[in-house]
């Protein structure tokens, strides 16, 4: 019996493990406090950016636990990342386009994810390549880090990608559930 249960007993270990990684608490500070502190002129544009980084993050939450759950499937494919990343972008846009953010937004920000979950998925693959993992969990847990670092990244740039967009995300939000003029 006791042979049975210690792998069981350290999966386990490994998955609590996974779920406490710092992206989680990164991804709960966006939700909880730094979507609304973002640094955005327009009272519009700073409504609607806090709503759509509401749903990135708890998406992206979502998806991230869910991947520690079945950390030792996700680790025999790559391919499984990289679904996970495109899962991510696809559920927040059909939810982005649900709450009414303006799809002039929503594809921007698409073109900008996609380019970086290509640079993300391209250098998971080549670090899986390097069989430099003795473990599952070693494998996932780099995997998390570089998604924090893809999600910090993202992050801190959406402030500039929202004030750069001048007057036509402005006309766009105008009679929205957005409007705060």
């Amino acid at each position: 019996m006791k042979l049975i249960l210690r792998p069981f007993i350290r999966r386990q270990m490994e998955m609590d493990a996974l779920t406490e990684h710092p992206i989680f608490r990164e991804i709960d500070s966006w939700i909880k406090v730094k979507s609304g502190a973002l640094n955005i002129v327009s009272p519009s544009k700073k409504a609607m950016a806090e709503k759509y980084l509401t749903i990135y993050f708890t998406e992206s939450y979502n998806c991230f636990h869910n991947m520690c759950m079945n950390y030792v499937r996700v680790a025999e494919s790559p391919h499984i990342i990289y679904k996970t990343l495109h899962k991510i972008v696809d559920s927040t846009n059909e939810q982005a386009i649900a709450a009414c953010i303006p799809t002039l937004f929503v594809d921007k920000m698409n073109t900008r994810f996609f380019k970086h979950i290509d640079i993300l998925s391209n250098t998971i693959v080549m670090a899986n390549l390097g069989g430099s993992y003795s473990t599952e969990y070693e494998q996932v847990s780099n995997v998390l880090d570089m998604a924090l670092l893809f999600i910090q990244m993202e992050a801190d740039s959406i402030e500039d990608t929202i004030n750069h967009m001048n007057g036509e995300l402005e006309r766009v939000l105008k009679g929205t559930v957005y409007d705060r003029t």
